[in-house]
């Protein structure tokens, strides 16, 4: 993580700056992300204390860490855009109803 926030991070942004793109809009969208990934590995480090079952360490680690990243990562409009995207009961019913008519 070192490497990335003192390295590539600036080498990359330099790098788009000298072709001509503006940062500052992707500036602002990449700060939730980058605050996701900081506290992350201190909900896993506590998420996993209790479990002995490697097995069940990693599905508790995974779950925690997706959960975690995904509060803090994805913006509020991001979320209800995604919700959006996913099928109401009207349109399953409506497109069970299709498929079971005959045209």
């Amino acid at each position: 993580m070192i490497v990335g926030l003192l390295v590539a991070l600036p080498l990359t942004g330099i790098a788009l700056h000298r072709v001509g793109v503006r940062l500052s809009g992707i500036a602002r969208r990449v700060i939730r992300p980058l605050l996701a990934e900081r506290a992350r590995p201190r909900r896993l480090r506590t998420a996993v204390a209790g479990f002995t079952s490697p097995v069940v360490q990693l599905v508790v680690v995974g779950s925690v860490g997706f959960v975690t990243y995904a509060l803090v990562a994805v913006s509020r409009s991001e979320l209800r855009r995604w919700i959006a995207l996913l099928p109401s009961k009207k349109r399953r019913a409506a497109a069970a109803e299709s498929v079971t008519t005959p045209s």
